[in-house]
């Protein structure tokens, strides 16, 4: 039963995105980027379909699993009804930067695959030793994943406000995933949670290094990975079970959606729909989703009008809202319905939190958090301050077709740091304790988007030797 709930998960996503994105052309990172993307998307529709049914149908059986079923059955329809009268273009769907087989590609894949399994071997070593997760994943996240297993027709005591300290009104992406995976194994293991944080993890890296591969070089889609793979706190995050690394995942997938549309030789918003459901979907994973949705709409409104116009920004807001509503649908019933308000908004003051956004104190305290958080980002050796350095010496190199899909990943990114930002100024809970309990995820949520923005400006291994050949062997006039 576990690789069935497994199996109708990842078909149920990789049959929704090949229905917005029919390539038909075998490339290999393209094909990786679509399985990627197919788990987050997966598991998160599945989660989806399951709190319907515990919302409406409020039943502690298996019948969710017939459910499951008949929406596959119907996914699978709409994708062969697409196929007979879609005119498959002979070209690529994507316009990629294929590059010759390197000695430096070549070099950079024997590392690249063998931190890919160090770190696996890392990630089932801290699993081994912390079973369970951090404090976020068996006081809150498991905890309620457990209270929905036992007793799924009792929604009102697994939200009750007298566990308001494991904060009853996070999304439910994570505990209706693990919940799930149980209801079909009909007990519980402390195996799937570590699972889904695992499938989470590295399909965040292959994300990355796969949609650069296809944008930029596959030099380049090699070293983001790396970097990635060699941030510790991102591998030992994953192997705690929180939710910021599923976060991370939907925020980098919905940029990278956004950078490929702009890419696509196709003349339509599919992936701009697609880009509304993971959208939506990291806001069913956590709070800081909403200011993810609320960024993106802001700056797509100011990026594609000045750039393209009223009529494309109307065209591609409607396909982006027919990806994201469904799922905010289902978040707003559950913030209304069944959640209790949240305790940071809750606990609020128009007196007080207007004495705090006038208290320098807070501003100076919260900035040299940012900074001090800021140069530890990333690790010991690839940090910030080394990235930086790495981009003065290679500087920068931007594709025309990039401009705005970069502009918009940076100035979305920016607006997430400022939204978190005076979140801190406004919080109702010590400012300390606040800034050293979360700053660091809150980075590490936003971390793989950064390293994707980096890579798409920073010049690739192979245009650096491509320029280096160049002035080696001038042509002579």
């Amino acid at each position: 039963m576990l690789l069935l709930s497994l199996f109708i998960s990842l078909l149920t996503g990789f049959i929704a995105i090949h229905i917005l994105c029919p390539e038909r052309r075998p490339m290999k990172p393209l094909i990786i980027l679509k399985g990627c993307l197919a788990v987050g998307l997966g598991f998160g529709i599945s989660s989806c379909l399951f709190s319907l049914w515990l919302f409406f149908y409020s039943s502690s059986g298996k019948v969710f699993i017939l459910v499951d079923m008949i929406f596959l059955i119907g996914l699978t329809a709409i994708l062969f009804a697409s196929s007979s009268v879609r005119k498959y273009p002979m070209h690529s769907e994507f316009d990629p930067h294929i590059d010759a087989n390197s000695k430096m590609s070549r070099f950079l894949s024997m590392f690249f695959y063998s931190a890919f399994v160090l770190a696996v071997g890392a990630f089932i070593l801290l699993s081994l030793d912390r079973p369970h997760g951090g404090w976020d994943a068996w006081a809150i996240w498991n905890m309620r994943a457990r209270f929905i297993f036992r007793g799924g027709d009792r929604l009102d005591e697994v939200f009750s406000h007298f566990l308001a300290f494991s904060h009853p009104d996070y999304p439910l992406l994570l505990p209706l995933s693990v919940s799930r995976l149980w209801k079909y194994m009909s007990h519980e293991t402390v195996v799937m949670p570590v699972l889904l944080s695992m499938l989470f993890t590295f399909v965040t890296v292959g994300l990355l290094s796969c949609s650069l591969s296809l944008i930029r070089s596959k030099g380049q889609g090699l070293l983001a990975g790396l970097v990635l793979l060699g941030t510790s706190f991102f591998i030992k995050h994953g192997a705690a079970q929180y939710a910021d690394v599923p976060l991370g995942f939907f925020f980098l997938a919905t940029l990278v959606l956004f950078c490929l549309h702009e890419r696509s030789l196709s003349h339509n918003n599919n992936l701009v729909s697609l880009a509304g459901i993971t959208a939506g979907l990291s806001a069913w994973t956590k709070n800081e989703g909403i200011l993810f949705i609320v960024s993106i709409l802001a700056v797509r409104l100011i990026v594609i009008i000045s750039q393209k116009g009223w009529r494309a920004y109307l065209s591609e807001l409607r396909s982006f809202l027919i990806g994201l509503l469904p799922v905010v649908a289902i978040i707003i019933y559950f913030k209304i319905y069944i959640a209790p308000p949240n305790d940071l908004v809750s606990a609020q003051g128009l007196i007080v939190t207007s004495e705090k956004l006038l208290d320098l104190s807070r501003y100076k305290q919260v900035f040299a958090a940012y900074g001090k958080e800021a140069i530890r980002l990333g690790g010991r050796i690839v940090n910030v301050p080394f990235l930086i350095l790495y981009l003065f010496i290679l500087r920068v190199t931007i594709d025309s077709r990039d401009k705005i899909g970069i502009a918009n990943a940076f100035i979305v990114l920016c607006l997430m740091l400022l939204g978190y930002f005076f979140v801190y100024i406004t919080s109702p809970l010590d400012l300390n304790m606040h800034l050293s309990t979360s700053l660091n995820r809150l980075f590490l949520q936003l971390w793989p988007s950064l390293l994707f923005v980096y890579f798409m400006v920073v010049t690739s291994p192979e245009q650096m030797l491509s320029h280096n050949k160049e002035q080696e062997n001038p042509v002579s006039g």
